[in-house]
């Protein structure tokens, strides 16, 4: 099945979170207020975040951009002197990401300013979670989980809730985990996504409710039909902490960066690189996650791995 959005991109509006989280609302499912233009929002009295958007947004890198609350912005209805200020702001808190994306993929700098905006949504207070399909094993799930106070990853499987890394008074009960991944998969296959995809989903949780925030394209999903005794290792085999996806049954060979020169940012993307192993997390990694084969994160005593 083929995305509708992917089909014609035109069908966002240029604005992909608020287009899709119209979408999803119309069918039945939780999302945070939104509001068509910048003077109903300040006229709701509500708490306002203003939402970043470029058709990018859905299936290219995240954390381009920044997306402010109302309130830290000038005191104005004009949404083009608001937007002017919210770049600014991003700037400030992203350094200058949006000249060196458009550098790396050589497209116009100004052209791609003069196609952002901002959508007006009831900023809500929670805890915000992330989902993801795996894309190698039917009903595991991961789950990134941020508030009150901590944070919090979750594998999810088969009605079973294993924590990998807890921060804080963090807590996510089995219950609470299986109605996110019930609002989850209700999502990923209504009619316009193809369920095939394994997306990237963001919620707030408010009240143990959630509210769809964000649909990101993912990877498609490609079963293993193998598995791998972790008792028979050899050599300098090492086990991993936990692996998202899979390699083919007789295993890969993969050649990965481990540092990049200051030269690359003068540089364009490489066609091609098989992956990258380390903790560096900036654009450079976001523009490459769709070209890496392999990404290795090295943690205490362990590893995981995306592939």
């Amino acid at each position: 099945m083929t995305d509708y959005y992917l089909a014609d991109k035109s069908r966002l509006n240029g604005q992909p979170k608020k287009t899709i989280g119209d979408y999803v609302a119309s069918q039945g499912i939780l999302v945070p207020r939104r509001f068509d233009t910048l003077h109903e929002a300040r006229a709701s009295g509500l708490p306002i975040l203003c939402r970043s958007e470029h058709e990018q947004e859905y299936d290219g890198v995240s954390g381009l951009l920044y997306s402010p609350p109302l309130d830290s912005l000038v005191d104005t209805n004009d949404e083009q002197t608001l937007k002017e200020e919210a770049l600014v702001k991003s700037r400030a808190y992203v350094g200058e990401h949006i000249s060196d994306y458009c550098r790396f993929l050589k497209i116009n700098e100004e052209k791609f300013k003069a196609e952002i905006s901002f959508s007006f949504w009831q900023k809500m207070e929670g805890i915000n979670i992330t989902v993801i399909a795996d894309t190698a094993i039917k009903e595991r799930y991961h789950i990134m989980s941020l508030g009150q106070g901590g944070a919090a990853y979750t594998i999810f499987e088969r009605g079973k809730p294993t924590i990998l890394h807890q921060s804080g008074p963090m807590r996510n009960t089995r219950d609470q985990l299986q109605n996110l991944l019930h609002d989850y998969e209700a999502v990923r296959n209504l009619e316009k996504f193809d369920p095939d995809t394994c997306p990237i989903m963001e919620f707030q949780t408010v009240g143990g409710k959630n509210y769809f925030l964000q649909y990101h394209q993912g990877r498609e999903f490609q079963e293993a039909n193998f598995t791998i005794n972790p008792k028979n290792l050899q050599g300098k085999e090492k086990r991993t902490m936990f692996v998202r996806g899979a390699t083919t049954p007789e295993g890969r060979t993969y050649t990965v960066a481990l540092v990049y020169p200051e030269s690359w940012k003068e540089s364009h993307l490489p066609e091609r690189e098989d992956g990258f192993y380390g903790h560096y997390e900036d654009l450079w990694s976001e523009m490459m996650a769709s070209r890496w084969n392999v990404r290795a994160i090295p943690a205490t005593g362990s590893l995981s791995f995306t592939l």
